[in-house]
C-alpha cells in the first residue's frame, strides 16, 4: 500500500466534476450566521444563530454550475454565484454576520461552514455584504 496517493490533474478535474453534478443537481442552501462558533468537524447546526436583519432573505440556493479553475497554487475550485445581502431598513440593535453555513437541498443536513476574515455589520439601510462561496479541493502537500 503506497503512502499517499498522487492525483493527476484530470483526475482532479474528474472529481470535481462528479461533486460538482451533485452540487448542481441539488442545490445545497446557505444561511448567515451572527454568533461566533469555533469551526471543527464536531462543529452541529445547533451552533449557528441565523441572520435577521431587514432584507435578510434566509436560505439561498447556491449555483454551482460555472465551470471549475485552478487557482494560483494549483488546488481545484468551484465557485458559487455572486451573493449580495442587504439590509432594507436601520437597525435599532446592529447585527453582524460572522460567516455562513451550508445546508443540504432539503434544509436537513449540515454540510459544512466557513467564517468570514471579518464580521460584516449590519447597522443602516443599504449596508450591504457581496460575497462569491467557493468549495477548492486541497491537500495535504500542496
Amino acid at each position: 500500500m503506497a503512502n499517499h496517493i498522487v492525483l493527476a490533474t484530470s483526475g482532479a478535474e474528474y472529481l470535481a466534476g462528479l461533486l460538482q453534478l451533485q452540487l448542481v443537481l441539488f442545490k445545497p442552501k446557505l444561511h448567515l450566521y451572527q454568533n461566533p462558533v469555533s469551526l471543527s468537524i464536531n462543529t452541529v447546526l445547533g451552533d449557528f444563530v441565523e441572520c435577521t436583519f431587514p432584507g435578510y432573505p434566509g436560505a439561498v440556493d447556491l449555483d454551482f454550475s460555472g465551470a471549475g479553475f485552478f487557482d494560483p497554487t494549483q488546488h481545484w475550485v468551484l465557485q458559487a454565484q455572486l451573493l449580495t445581502y442587504s439590509a432594507t431598513a436601520q437597525l435599532p440593535n446592529p447585527q453582524q454576520a460572522i460567516g455562513y453555513y451550508v445546508m443540504d437541498s432539503t434544509e436537513t443536513t449540515y454540510l459544512w461552514a466557513e467564517q468570514f476574515p471579518f464580521r460584516v455589520w449590519f447597522r443602516y439601510k443599504g449596508d450591504a455584504l457581496l460575497f462569491q462561496p467557493q468549495f477548492g479541493f486541497l491537500s495535504e502537500w500542496g
